[in-house]
This record gives C-alpha cells, sequence and structure tokens, in this order.
C-alpha cells in the first residue's frame, strides 16, 4: 500500500512537471499530444539519471521510483523555510550540500553557484549550534576534492572581486579546519605549494604560514604530542647523496646570513633541535648530522662544531641523568688515538688552535678521572700507532705532556713513573722521553738527573759514539742542539774516543749531517748564532760543513744555491751570507786551481745581468757595500767586452732599465780606449 502511494505521488509530480513546462512554451500556444509525451519522456529519462544518496525522509533503498521520488526532491528549489527546517533537525551540512545538488565535479564553478553561499550560510549557521566548532564547508569540499585543490581554488577565488570576500572568509575557514583537525604538516605543506619552493624557501609568505600554523596546532592542542615541522622538511629535502639534515642545515646556515630569511632560519633551527631532543637524539647522532660530508678536524673549526655544542647543552639540561661531554662524545666516535690525531692537526691551525688546546686538556682531565697512569695510556695508544711512530713528534710531545699533568696531580709518584718507564722502554727510547721530558717544569728536575745517571752508564761502556748519539737521543733534539749539556758530554766523549782509537775516528759533524740534514744543519748554525753561549760552537758547524761541501767538490755557484743567496734580491751584497760565499769561492779556487772561477762569474750563473745591474745600482747607494759593487761592475764590463758585445747589442738587451745607463756609458769608454790603444 505505501508502494502504491509513493508511485502515485510520483505521477502526480510529473504531470505537474509536464504542465509546467508546457506552460512556459515561448512559442505562446498550447502543447499538442505528441509534444507532451515528447516532454514526458525527456523529464522521465533526467530522472533516470540523477544520481540521490541522500533520502530526507528517512525511507531506505527501494526501487527506481523511490530513486525518481527523491531525485525530484533533491531538483526542487531549496527555500528558507526548508533551510531552516533542515537547520533545526541539524540535518549535516554535507547531506543539505547534496540535497542542494552542490556536488559537481567543477569545484569554481561551484563558487559562482547562488545556492553555494547560501549554503555557506547554512553550515556557518549549523556550527553555531554544534558544540564542535570546526568548518563543516571546508570538511565537506575537502571530502570531495581535496586540501590542495580547495586551497588552489580559494587562492584563485580570491582574485575575482565578486567572490574575494567569500574567498577570504573561505581561507580562514580552511585554516580552522586543519587546525581543528591536525591536519599532517606534510600536507598543509603540500596544500601550500612549498613542495616546488626549492633553496628558496625560507623568505616565502607561503612558509611562514605554514611555520604559524604548526605553532597553532601544537597552542590549540596542548595534551596532543606537538607536531614538528622537521620530518616534512627533511623528506622533502632529501635528494641525491646528501641527507635530508644536512641539506636543511645549510639552508638554516645560509638563511641565517641574510637579513630576510634570518629570523625563519632561527626558528627552523630552534625546531630542529626540539625535534631531536623530543626525540631523545644522543649528541653522538647528532654529531653525525652536524660533520656529514666533512672531516672531523674540518667539523671542529666550522660554525657547526659552536651548533653541536649548544645542542650538547640543551641535551645535558633535559636529560641530567645521562649527561654527555664534548670529550666523551669525540673518543666514543674515534677512539683516544684517532681523536689525538685530529687535535694534533688542529691545534697546529689558527682557527682551531685554542679549541684544540680545551679538548686536549679535557682528554687529560679524562684519563685522570680513569686514573689512567701514563704508561696506561702508552700501552692503549701504541696499538694504533706502533713502537716507532708513537716516540716520534708530536703525539711523543702530547704524551709527554699528560706526564707532566699525571705529576701535577701525582708529585709522589714521580720516581715510580720514570722507573716503570724504564722498566719498559729501551735505553734509545727512553731517552726520547727524558729529553722531550725536560722541557715541562713537573718532570725537568727527575728527568735530568736520570738522564745523565743513564749517560754516564753508556760513556763508560766504550761503545762507538755514533751508536751512542742515537741512543741518547740526540738525533731529535732539534735546532738548539748546539746549547744542549748532553750533547756536548757527547762531544767529550767523542773526543777522548778518538784519542783512544786513533785508527778508527769518528766524526761529529757527520753525526749532526746525518741526523739532521742540510736544512737541519743550517737551522742549527742560524740559531747557534743568536745565542752567545753557542755562537762560537756553531761557526765551528759553519766551517765544518763547508769543509764537507769542499770534500764533495760542490761548486761555488751551488753553494750560492744551497746558502740561499739566490732568494736575497737586490740586498744580496749587504747579506752576511755573501761574504761566506766569497770566502768559500777563494777556498774552492785553492784546492781546486783547474777549477776556479770569479765571484762575477759565480753570481751570472745564478741572475741575468739585468737582476746584475739593479743589485749594483741599489748596493752603490750603501756606504757599506759601495765600493764593492763597483768593483763588480768593472768586472762585469770586462765580461761583455770579452764576449765582445756591441753598445747597440747591450741597449737593446737592457731597453727601460734606468741602471745600465751608467754601464753603458763606462764600457763605451772602455771600447774607445781599447780600440786607440796599439
Amino acid at each position: 500500500m505505501h508502494l502504491f502511494f509513493l508511485t502515485a505521488v510520483a505521477f502526480v509530480i510529473t504531470s505537474v512537471s509536464v504542465d509546467a513546462s508546457v506552460a512556459k512554451d515561448p512559442r505562446g500556444h498550447a502543447p499538442n499530444r505528441t509534444e507532451v509525451d515528447t516532454v514526458n519522456a525527456s523529464s522521465s529519462t533526467r530522472l533516470l539519471r540523477k544520481n540521490s544518496t541522500v533520502d530526507l525522509v528517512g525511507e531506505e533503498r527501494a526501487p527506481s521510483i523511490v530513486e525518481n521520488i527523491k531525485a525530484l526532491v533533491k531538483s526542487s528549489a531549496v527555500t528558507p523555510a526548508k533551510l531552516q527546517q533542515w537547520l533545526d533537525e541539524r540535518l549535516p551540512a554535507g547531506l543539505v550540500f547534496k540535497n542542494m545538488n552542490l556536488d559537481e565535479p567543477n569545484i569554481f564553478s561551484l563558487l559562482h553557484e547562488p545556492n553555494f553561499a547560501k549554503w555557506v550560510q547554512y553550515a556557518d549557521d549549523l556550527s553555531a549550534k554544534s558544540s564542535h566548532k570546526e568548518s563543516s564547508v571546508i570538511s565537506t569540499l575537502t571530502s570531495l576534492h581535496g586540501d590542495k585543490v580547495v586551497y588552489d581554488t580559494i587562492q584563485a577565488a580570491k582574485l575575482y572581486p565578486q567572490l574575494s570576500e567569500l574567498a577570504l572568509k573561505l581561507e580562514k575557514d580552511q585554516i580552522r579546519f586543519w587546525i581543528a583537525t591536525r591536519k599532517d604538516p606534510s600536507v598543509v605543506f603540500e596544500a601550500l605549494n612549498l613542495n616546488w619552493a626549492g633553496i628558496s624557501i625560507f623568505p616565502k609568505p607561503e612558509f611562514s604560514a605554514w611555520l604559524k600554523y604548526v605553532d597553532d596546532v601544537n597552542a590549540r592542542h596542548p595534551k596532543e604530542a606537538p607536531l614538528s615541522i622537521i620530518p616534512t622538511l627533511k623528506q622533502r629535502f632529501s635528494r641525491g647523496d646528501e641527507a635530508g639534515t644536512d641539506v636543511l642545515l645549510k639552508l638554516i646556515a645560509n638563511g641565517k646570513a641574510t637579513t630576510e630569511a634570518k629570523t625563519v632560519a632561527n626558528k627552523v633551527e630552534s625546531a630542529l633541535f626540539d625535534f631531536w631532543l623530543n626525540s631523545r637524539e644522543t649528541p653522538d647522532k647528532v654529531m653525525d648530522a652536524f660533520k656529514y660530508g666533512t672531516t672531523t678536524q674540518a667539523f671542529l673549526g666550522s660554525p657547526r662544531w659552536k651548533e653541536w655544542e649548544r645542542y650538547l647543552s640543551a641535551y645535558n639540561a633535559r636529560y641530567p641523568e645521562k649527561k654527555a661531554t664534548a670529550i666523551e662524545t669525540l673518543t666514543r666516535k674515534y677512539g683516544d688515538a684517532q681523536l689525538l690525531d685530529t687535535l694534533i692537526g688542529a691545534s697546529s691551525k689558527g682557527e682551531t688552535k685554542t679549541l684544540a688546546a680545551k679538548l686536549q686538556a679535557q682528554q687529560f682531565d679524562r684519563w685522570m678521572n680513569l686514573k689512567e697512569s701514563p704508561l696506561d695510556v702508552y700501552n692503549r695508544l701504541r696499538s694504533s700507532y706502533g713502537d716507532t711512530a708513537f716516540f716520534n713528534e708530536p703525539q711523543l710531545n702530547v704524551w709527554v705532556s699528560y706526564m707532566n699533568v699525571f705529576v701535577d696531580k701525582n708529585p709522589s709518584k714521580v720516581d715510580k713513573m720514570f722507573l716503570e718507564l724504564g722498566d719498559t722502554f729501551g735505553d734509545m727510547r727512553l731517552f726520547r722521553v727524558l729529553g722531550e721530558a725536560k722541557k715541562f717544569p713537573n718532570l725537568e728536575s727527575t728527568a735530568t738527573k736520570l738522564q745523565m745517571e743513564k749517560a754516564s752508564t753508556l760513556f763508560a761502556s766504550g761503545k762507538s759514539p755514533e751508536g751512542i748519539f742515537k741512543v741518547l737521543a740526540l738525533d731529535n733534539v732539534g735546532d738548539d742542539i748546539l746549547s744542549n749539556t748532553l750533547f756536548h758530554k757527547w762531544l767529550a766523549y767523542l773526543q777522548k774516543f778518538n784519542k783512544e782509537h786513533p785508527n778508527n775516528q769518528e766524526s761529529w759533524f757527520d753525526m749532526l749531517r746525518i741526523s739532521y740534514q742540510p736544512f737541519g744543519v743550517e737551522r742549527i748554525i742560524e740559531t747557534g748564532r743568536k745565542n752567545p753561549l753557542t755562537r762560537l760552537m756553531a761557526e765551528k758547524v759553519e766551517n765544518a760543513y763547508h769543509n764537507y761541501w769542499l770534500d764533495i767538490k760542490m761548486e761555488p755557484k751551488t753553494a750560492f744555491r744551497s746558502l740561499h743567496l739566490d732568494e736575497s734580491g737586490e740586498k744580496l751584497l749587504a747579506d752576511p751570507k755573501f761574504n761566506t760565499w766569497v770566502q768559500y769561492l777563494k777556498t774552492f779556487n785553492d784546492r781546486y786551481p783547474n777549477e776556479k772561477t770569479t765571484v762575477i762569474d759565480g753570481l751570472r750563473d745564478n741572475s741575468h745581468d739585468i737582476a746584475l745591474l739593479r743589485m749594483f745600482s741599489a748596493a752603490k747607494n750603501d756606504p757599506s757595500t759601495e765600493k764593492l759593487a763597483t768593483d763588480l761592475q768593472s768586472a762585469l764590463i770586462l765580461k761583455w767586452q770579452d764576449a765582445k758585445k756591441t753598445p747597440e747589442e747591450l741597449k737593446r738587451v737592457f731597453v727601460g732599465v734606468p741602471a745600465a745607463d751608467e754601464m753603458l756609458d763606462r764600457y763605451i769608454k772602455l771600447l774607445a780606449v781599447a780600440s786607440s790603444t796599439p
């Protein structure tokens, strides 16, 4: 019976619809039967095609005739009374949206529909009556089209004057909807078209809006786990071989360097730190992020090191029960030996020297806190360095520095410490340690005493001075060896040995030359000259060095370069080494008369004539070298004469050289005199 009633209703409505169509016929005449049938058929087709999913009267889905009835109800005009009725019944905005035939695929066209504004007002009125204030307008649109499409449509609508007011309202509603529903930051990021912003993202207003959105969500939902911008940014900026965090850190650093992005960059950096802290990321792991793609030494000298230290402080404040230190973190990651090498390298550079010293002191403190003796530290480090490398500079110096710290804290253990070292090391390594230990105040006295005791035993053995020289580690003393007490005791032993072994003479200079090589010997001489107590010994070493040159028949032109006189420039004649070279040249000529050479020959072997003219001209302005310069000018003129150089040829060579004029005048006069002489 009920189905029959609905069928009758459908028939009546159809008839009314047909009559209305006929009445509105613009041709102004009554339709014939054929026209009525045609209209009825067309109306039936439209009813069948209508897709309805909402049953306003609460009926369950029935045969197609019921669907047609519901479609007719939806297609009828929605009056204010009907909207009020639905509002009183609190009919969901999504259902009303469909009842008003607004669920069409083109969302931008939808905004032009008159019914759309009515529906928006209905949804707002419904929200006002609800305990949940989220915008059902945005909720409905988002469910149909997605966040990004809705956002893009709203932004486009703002450009149309007739839609701008509505668009601005919807824009605010969308933000409120996102905040209320705690929309994932990555979804909002994409909706705001930030996926393609690239490395210039920080200054963009959309990015600032996104940051504010995340802040607003967290403020609105304080009891929920806070949302973070970092996972989204790491994902978006992960490319190629670089980790997302590393790219993000670069963006932060670049942003902080510019006025327009500095505030945003600081905010992102703060969010990154908060994300790490909330995730309980250890300083070890965060160090990996900061150090990505660089060496440890370079990391220590970079701004990222300071940022990591700042994170370390924040981590310790948040998790005091897991407090960490910089030196502990570095040691866990690299071990004592590798860290020691890194700090040694960093200490040699100005920008990291202070930090390296600070970390080195912390490394010593760590060893002290572990109650490790110098021997304990040696036993651990030797596995990385090996027995030979450990006793070379600068590793040895750092280890002996720790010995000094250890004795400073444990003065009563100094004798025991050296005794343990003596039992562990052979004489050669022990003397190397003692030689280094004498440089430190807490070790000097004991080290010197032990050194002399051990040396006396060696001198009493009657062994070769050459072997004892190496055992005493005199090959590693350095530039100031001439002031070394142990070296002078060894010299005395060598003299005694040579007297006792006339057929097995040994040379003290050969030991210096072999151990320190040419440049080392030169530094020894220079250092010795500066000390009044060693000046005579330095001259003795220099003479021995030059005698060695003579023995190997080093030519004066080569000795000139060995004395680095080729680096003196126009001040050559005033260089004290020039006189040394001249004396060597004379001695060489005496020993090898067949290889005899002159000062001017030696100069020309190491410089061209143009440079010599300038040098002589400058030297003549100095009273101490004026005569020497004049003599050398004359010697050079004679060389031109011997080579039969013409004035014209020399003028072409010396064109633009002011110092040449005087020399050419003298040469022309010399040629004139020579030509007039029979």
